[in-house]
This record gives C-alpha cells, sequence and structure tokens, in this order.
C-alpha cells in the first residue's frame, strides 16, 4: 500500500539515504505498475547482514522500487544499527533516487 510522503516517510528516507543525488523525471514518462503487481525475487529467511548483491537483485527484478518498498523486503533483517548503516552505505554506493510523477524511487546508478 502506498501512502502520499508522511512525516514517517520522509524521515525514513533521511535516515536511508541522506546523500544520494536526485535524478529529475518527466512527467510524461510511464508511471510505474502497481505495488501489488510487483514480485521480487525469494530472499532467504536469515539473520546475515543483507548484501549488495541481494540489493541489487531486487533493485532489477522491482525497478522502479520506493525506499519504503526496498526496506520492507529487507525488515526483518535490519534489526541492529550496524545493519541499517550498513544497508545505508550500499544503497548509497549503487543507486540513486529517481523523481516520477511526484514520487521518489530507488533505481540502480
Amino acid at each position: 500500500m502506498l501512502y502520499s510522503a508522511t512525516a514517517k516517510h520522509v524521515r525514513l528516507y533521511q535516515e536511508i539515504k541522506p546523500s544520494v543525488k536526485e535524478e529529475k523525471v518527466s512527467s510524461t514518462s510511464k508511471a510505474s505498475p502497481p505495488v501489488a503487481a510487483r514480485t521480487g525475487p525469494a530472499l532467504a529467511p536469515t539473520s546475515s547482514p543483507v548484501t549488495e548483491e541481494e540489493i541489487r537483485a531486487v533493485l532489477l527484478a522491482m525497478a522502479p522500487v520506493t525506499t519504503q518498498e526496498l526496506v520492507a523486503k529487507f525488515k526483518g533483517r535490519i534489526k541492529s544499527k550496524e545493519d541499517k548503516d550498513a544497508f545505508a552505505a550500499i544503497l548509497r554506493r549503487i543507486s540513486k533516487i529517481q523523481k516520477t510523477n511526484g514520487q521518489n524511487y530507488v533505481v540502480l546508478k
């Protein structure tokens, strides 16, 4: 379920991706498919840290995806501050934010 930019979303977005370059896309471009239509790779239920390869696989399979949707995919594995910091560092290294029709999406660089 997608919500408009709420204070919680903005705070989460700032915590995860504070220094990502933003790229604007014209509003005439295609809108992303509904969330229900998106499917991503199955993630093994494990407590190990999230790897760059796993994040890259999800971004390739589900692109474009909002930050909130991406974090939800790995929610069970991002528990400690170290896990969160590592996740954010990987995202900053491999992705950027793309604005489309007023929505922010995480896409691979």
